[in-house]
């Protein structure tokens, strides 16, 4: 959920004829059971909902499901977060590497373990990389996202989308990818898949996970 907006896609999807009433009246439709063992490797988060607050500029969140127990049961997915180099030299303040519990509550739908939280929201490091403003936003969407249950849907080729209803009312959605720079075909995938499951979002491209790919590698952060 991290980016640098160097471009912006913006791919959007209405519901109805009010697209106003429609956002806010979200609600998550169950989706099918996964199969975590088809989701192995790295996916990218190549796209999230517009001005999307957890989003780190400059930086691409990727995950890497790390385990599962049972067909739909807990999964382990950790969080990389390629290091980058701070202007001053010194030590990268973002978290490296953040394993986070997918609990299922029902098919396709999931709630995270919250002990994963406060790596999120360690305040002196986000001091560090964002105003007092930006931070509020932040912390409220990290919450929210630990506090709402989300559904996982994917076509385990392309893309991996997780959505969820905000505080607001409205969708909140995070589209994972295995490229860091996914073609008009995975688009159109995931266009589809926002379109049967009745999601009313904008989505913006994040073009850091192009600019980051290397150092995932390079720097060690691929959890083994």
């Amino acid at each position: 959920m991290i980016s640098k907006l160097l471009s912006v896609v913006v791919l959007v999807f209405l519901v109805g004829s009010n697209p106003g009433q429609a956002a806010q009246q979200c609600k998550l439709a169950k989706a099918r059971i996964l199969n975590w063992d088809k989701l192995s490797g790295i996916w990218y988060n190549t796209f999230s909902h517009v001005e999307d607050p957890t989003q780190l500029e400059g930086r691409c969140n990727s995950i890497v499901v790390a385990g599962s127990f049972g067909h739909d049961g807990v999964a382990v997915v950790r969080n990389v977060m390629p290091q980058i180099l701070t202007p001053d030299g010194k030590k990268d303040v973002a978290p490296k590497s953040v394993p986070e519990y997918f609990m299922a509550v029902d098919p396709g739908i999931y709630r995270l373990d919250q002990s994963s939280e406060l790596q999120w929201i360690n305040t002196k490091i986000l001091e560090q990389i964002m105003t007092k403003e930006r931070m509020t936003s932040y912390v409220n969407a990290i919450s929210d996202h630990y506090t709402n249950d989300f559904a996982i849907t994917t076509n385990y080729k392309n893309f991996l989308m997780i959505s969820q209803c905000n505080r607001e009312g409205k969708y909140s959605v995070w589209v994972y990818t295995k490229t860091p720079n996914p073609d008009e075909e995975v688009k159109t995938d995931v266009e589809n898949n926002m379109t049967h499951r009745r999601i009313n979002a904008e989505l913006q491209k994040n073009d850091a996970c192009v600019a980051t790919i290397n150092s995932i590698f390079e720097q060690g952060s691929v959890p083994k």
